[in-house]
């Protein structure tokens, strides 16, 4: 006899934990090819396989009968991943992807409100600044620095997934889905992960396939976007006082690198490239290319809108923490683990912020 199992989750299950075929196949005292068949789809799973995986993979059995997608990532926009090994970026996409998944089941039952737009980068002569522009007047943004990028990705529907990677080769990845999402390592400091939030940001508003050029027009409209020229540009005309405290000084305003605002400078014609190059040396001798000095540190953001809609069900729906868990085919202990290890938020069924 033969049981229903969603290879799509088998395998996802099976990256999460970081296993290969062979490793699995072991665990559960069967052939590597019968494995390999059962994810490409060529075999049926014998019966009883769920519990053996359940055992296994430490998920519930359900977790390998339900429906399920393998999401696409943004991950293939990033020439690090040619460093990764590939066991750690199957495990880091497969863990976002049932973040994601987990989420659509939660936003079946909580509403939340998206205000991402179809920008064509060909009306903007393909220049991710002026794309970058555009976004920041379609959604109606202050001149100058932005306080919370992490709330104010929030309010416009994208969901902000922390992640421990198990590496310092990624920053993150978005999730072109729905609802959008960005993976983000939380390993790194808030000035680098603000950046990287808005190099995702500038990925899924420029991109719909792998360029050439895709990791330097995010990084333009990161740039732009954090620091647009019209409003840094004044603070960085200071004629010969311009040097590394200025930069520690900008960095407290606008709550970036010192490194990204000495890159900014000399893109803005502020600084030359001979000052540029100076600048990056000083910064190398003082320590400041692997850490900047922790006084300067940028606030933490803290990502909210995931723990309102888990909180939504807690709340006003009623739902319990082992019904909740059940909902997500994972045992409860990994379900608080993932999502209930940040203070309670405001609970509502309508979810604002």
């Amino acid at each position: 006899m033969s049981e229903h199992v969603n290879r799509k989750m088998l395998t996802l299950a099976r990256e999460t934990r970081e296993l290969t075929q062979t490793a699995l196949a072991e665990a559960i005292g069967v052939a590597q090819a019968t494995i390999s068949k059962i994810e490409h789809g060529i075999a049926e799973a014998p019966d009883g396989f769920c519990e053996r995986l359940s055992k296994a993979l430490a998920y519930p059995p359900e977790f390998f009968r339900q429906d399920g997608e393998i999401i696409s990532s943004g991950l293939v926009f990033h020439r690090k991943r040619y460093s990764l090994h590939m066991r750690t970026k199957a495990k880091v996409e497969a863990d976002a992807t049932l973040r994601l998944i987990e989420l659509r089941h939660l936003l079946e039952s909580v509403e939340i409100d998206g205000d991402v737009p179809d920008l064509d980068p060909g009306d903007y002569a393909h220049d991710p600044r002026k794309v970058a522009r555009a976004l920041r007047h379609y959604w109606r943004m202050p001149k100058g620095p932005i306080p919370n990028l992490t709330q104010l990705l929030e309010k416009k529907g994208i969901l902000i997934l922390p992640c421990n990677f198990g590496t310092d080769l990624l920053d993150g990845f978005f999730m072109d889905q729905t609802p959008p999402a960005i993976a983000l390592n939380m390993s790194f400091t808030w000035d680098r992960l603000r950046f990287t939030i808005s190099h995702e940001l500038g990925h899924m508003i420029l991109h719909d396939t792998v360029t050439e050029d895709a990791e330097r027009e995010a990084n333009e409209f990161a740039s732009e976007f954090l620091m647009p020229e019209e409003d840094i540009l004044p603070q960085l005309d200071v004629g010969g006082r311009i040097g590394l405290p200025l930069f520690a000084d900008l960095k407290r305003i606008w709550r970036v690198s010192m490194a990204a605002l000495i890159r900014r400078a000399a893109d803005v014609g502020a600084i030359s490239p001979h000052q540029k190059k100076r600048f990056i040396i000083q910064m190398g001798q003082l320590g400041y290319r692997k850490r900047e000095p922790a006084s300067l540190d940028v606030p933490p953001e803290t990502p909210c809108l995931v723990r309102k809609i888990v909180d939504a069900h807690l709340g006003e729906l009623g739902y319990s923490e082992e019904e909740l868990a059940g909902l997500l085919c994972l045992h409860v202990d990994e379900f608080r683990t993932l999502y209930l290890n940040r203070p309670r938020l405001l609970r509502k069924l309508k979810v604002q912020l």
